[in-house]
């Protein structure tokens, strides 16, 4: 199974990301800031990177050449606040 990063500053979202993910058979940890979301990835390889948009340290997509740098194939971005300028933005940096 999979080794996935939920990088969600939302607490009650994250963890039911996590637990949902972990229910399925997959290893699940949590980031809560692009920050922390850096600190794991070199510190660990995962396969997949659940990435939210609006995070208190800036713009998620911005994280996404750094994770692709890592190695990890694979982004999806999470949003509350979906719009089409969010999107084309998460596509155009590699989600």
């Amino acid at each position: 199974m999979a080794h996935i990063l939920a990088v969600e500053d939302d607490d009650l979202f994250g963890d039911a990301v996590c637990d949902i993910l972990q229910a399925d058979g997959h290893t699940a940890e949590r980031a809560i800031s692009l920050a922390q979301a850096r600190d794991r990835v070199v510190e660990q390889q995962f396969d997949l990177v659940l990435l939210d948009i609006s995070l208190p340290d800036g713009h998620g997509p911005t994280l996404i050449p750094d994770l692709r740098e890592a190695g990890i194939p694979r982004v999806i971005c999470l949003t509350a606040h979906a719009g089409v300028p969010a999107v084309v933005d998460a596509m155009r940096a590699g989600a």
